[in-house]
């Protein structure tokens, strides 16, 4: 099969022209556009193996309106377009059983913007907060002449919450210096959500919870927040760790903790980061609580390791882990624990013992 690009066969300088594809096939001298598929293999393509016209013609090197177009002359029912689908009732229906966005999104196979689309285009009125946390923290006071550009007061007395969020922020937790926001994305819903308890809790105001793909994202602002821990180690805020350590040590068990299985009963905590300071912080903290702990390198500066993706990453820094044995587990998970249920679980494999 030979491919003209929209030429006069009676002019070869004239086949750069890009007004039109025509296939030839090499019996053929007549220039007419060839498509060799019978009305049978057609049909097992698009009826029974739901392959769309797209996907056919790339099989036939032609495009996707020339398998329509011989779709409709072999009198071969179409499906309809996806954005054919979806109607207004459907949608009011799916919506008042009741679903969120999201889970109407996966019943059609789109985003969970696209959707939020066509509420917009049908008039839906959507229910405020779809798909979203709302957490109203104790003792809340409404302040009608608050704005969103106002300060935001934290409370930066000792107190667990704070302490929670300080492990929290030397794990996981990153600072917007252009927003001065504190935000946390994680995959464990039940620990975003622990975050912005906390961090209601301190500063009197309703923080939410949203979805964000696969993960779940948290985005308090506050600029005093973020003027009182901008710049500062871990050792400038020992007057709040040190009198609630467990907290502080529970919230950076959940952002770089895990915990391994050694056998039936056996659980080995281990806490990983490539600041040796921070972690012999935690190690001070783990002593004066009792539990003995050790460091060692992990990874070293240089190594190429894997992703779940097979995709090779090169070590740009040391990686240290610090790990408790499994005979100071047990305290660990009575003292400590984690407000992720999947590590609580297996913290809890211990206290059976």
């Amino acid at each position: 099969m030979n491919v003209f690009i929209g030429c006069d066969f009676d002019r070869p300088e004239a086949i750069c022209s890009f007004q039109s594809i025509v296939i030839l096939d090499e019996n053929m001298t007549d220039g007419r556009t060839i498509l060799k598929i019978n009305k049978a293999t057609l049909e097992q393509l698009y009826v029974y193996e739901k392959l769309s016209c797209d996907r056919i013609g790339k099989i036939y090197d032609c495009c996707g309106v020339s398998i329509f177009n011989r779709l409709k002359r072999f009198s071969i029912p179409t499906r309809p377009r996806k954005n054919e689908m979806i109607t207004k009732e459907e949608l009011e229906k799916l919506y008042a059983t009741p679903m969120t966005h999201k889970d109407i999104a996966k019943i059609y196979g789109f985003s969970q913007s696209n959707i939020s689309l066509y509420f917009k285009k049908f008039g839906i009125k959507s229910r405020h907060g779809d798909n979203c946390i709302h957490y109203i923290p104790k003792g809340f006071i409404k302040n009608p002449s608050m704005r969103y550009d106002n300060i935001t007061h934290v409370n930066t007395s000792p107190s667990p919450e704070l302490s929670y969020i300080l492990g929290v922020y030397f794990g996981d937790a990153t600072l917007d210096h252009k927003s001065r926001i504190i935000q946390l994305v994680v995959k464990d819903k039940d620990f975003c959500e622990e975050f912005v308890r906390c961090f209601s809790d301190i500063s009197n105001k309703i923080y939410t919870v949203h979805p964000y793909g696969i993960y779940y994202r948290a985005t308090p602002c506050s600029k005093q927040f973020y003027n009182f821990i901008v710049g500062k180690e871990v050792s400038d805020f020992s007057d709040i760790i040190l009198k609630y350590p467990c907290d502080f040590i529970r919230g950076f068990f959940d952002s770089e903790g895990g915990v391994d299985i050694i056998s039936k009963y056996g659980r080995r905590v281990r806490f990983s980061n490539t600041d040796i300071t921070l972690l012999e912080y935690v190690q001070s903290l783990l002593l004066n609580i009792g539990i003995s702990s050790k460091i060692y390198r992990e990874k070293k500066i240089g190594e190429v390791i894997y992703g779940k993706n097979g995709k090779a990453y090169t070590k740009t820094k040391d990686t240290f882990r610090l790990t408790v044995p499994t005979q100071e587990a047990p305290i660990f998970a009575k003292l400590i624990s984690s407000s992720i249920k999947r590590k609580r679980d297996k913290l809890e494999v211990q206290l059976c013992v």
